[in-house]
């Protein structure tokens, strides 16, 4: 990966074709929800497959509060040396986890509502890079699901921030451009801004998106 270009995460992928394509589209990391009640869900089986298919990639699995034995173990039954866990730092065993699985192969999200959401970031220096998405989706049983919203929030709110850092929430072809010049993250996650429905990819937007991307140098 080349540093002095914005990296891309491709996530919600469900299926093989699809992370073929993304991979070849030039996807840094591949990105799958292994959190059962997101409309982008896919299961353990599939996960394997797409990984034993494209060995060696950057893979990301993606949960949401998700109970400490679900995570440990889908995460041993997944675990390559290029495999990261995507936990909302929110997770009332998150600390447990990251010690379990490691400080260096956890990705915080942290979900940007206000000035306030900003503060808890001041002690993620030992991981590699966080992920600031839009608040979650709650559902009628009340039930909260972190990310996946499709909308984007205030980005001026991350401004001042220092550590490397993941942009989520609503990133379209339309604004990636402007994403980018106002925050200058470490990196883009995608997954709407590339689909035709949910967990079925746009190859032809996954293209379009990454080299859109990898054109924009990025301020060192």
């Amino acid at each position: 990966m080349n540093s002095s270009q914005y990296l891309v995460k491709i996530c919600g992928l469900t299926n093989l074709k699809d992370a073929i394509d993304a991979n070849n589209a030039g996807a840094d990391f591949l990105g799958m929800v292994l959190h059962p009640a997101s409309k982008r869900h896919t299961t353990l089986e599939k996960s394997l497959k797409i990984m034993t298919s494209l060995p060696n990639k950057n893979y990301v699995i993606v949960f949401g509060y998700d109970s400490y034995e679900f995570i440990i173990n889908t995460y041993q039954n997944l675990k390559t040396p290029n495999l990261k866990v995507q936990l909302p730092y929110k997770h009332e065993n998150f600390l447990k986890i990251a010690d379990e699985i490691k400080f260096e192969n956890i990705i915080p999200s942290i979900s940007v509502i206000n000035e306030n959401s900003i503060e808890t970031f001041k002690n993620l220096e030992d991981f590699s890079f966080v992920i600031f998405d839009s608040a979650g989706i709650k559902l009628e049983n009340g039930f909260i699901i972190p990310g996946g919203s499709g909308k984007t929030f205030n980005w001026n709110l991350l401004k001042s921030v220092q550590i490397p850092f993941f942009l989520a929430g609503g990133i379209t072809l339309e604004n990636v451009s402007s994403a980018l010049e106002k925050v200058n993250p470490t990196g883009i996650d995608v997954a709407g801004g590339t689909e035709m429905s949910y967990g079925i990819k746009d190859t032809n937007k996954m293209i379009e998106f990454i080299k859109l991307i990898k054109s924009k140098p990025r301020i060192q």
